[in-house]
């Protein structure tokens, strides 16, 4: 049963090694983004008077419309990347339940085999 972990703890560690390299990028630019909505919403708070009586409403609102629809983007690549590698990872997750039933059930045999000669 440790050979199955020992063969197959390397291609999960790879897979992983990968999916984080991967998305690690992504993750980081999505905070990136995240703090420039924080700051587009901090000053619209702070300045809001501000706003209104230059009238620059329009103007803010594309602001904040243009940093979240740039958000967003990011935060679904980074999470369909992730997401697509799941079926993958429950695929092997059941491969290794399969070959320590089957090695497991084959041992059972055999020790039942040599106790009836």
């Amino acid at each position: 049963l440790a050979l199955i972990l020992v063969v197959l703890l390397p291609i999960i560690a790879i897979v992983v090694y990968f999916v984080t390299k991967k998305s690690l990028p992504l993750y980081t630019r999505q905070q990136t983004v995240l703090d420039s909505v924080v700051r587009v919403v901090q000053e619209n708070i702070t300045g809001i008077r501000v706003v209104k009586a230059f009238v620059r409403e329009d103007y803010e609102n594309q602001k904040f419309r243009t940093a979240t629809e740039n958000l967003y983007r990011l935060f679904v690549k980074a999470e369909t990347f992730v997401t697509a590698n799941a079926p993958g990872m429950i695929q092997l997750k059941q491969m290794t339940t399969k070959a320590k039933a089957t090695t497991s059930a084959q041992k059972i045999s055999r020790a039942r085999n040599m106790r009836s000669l």
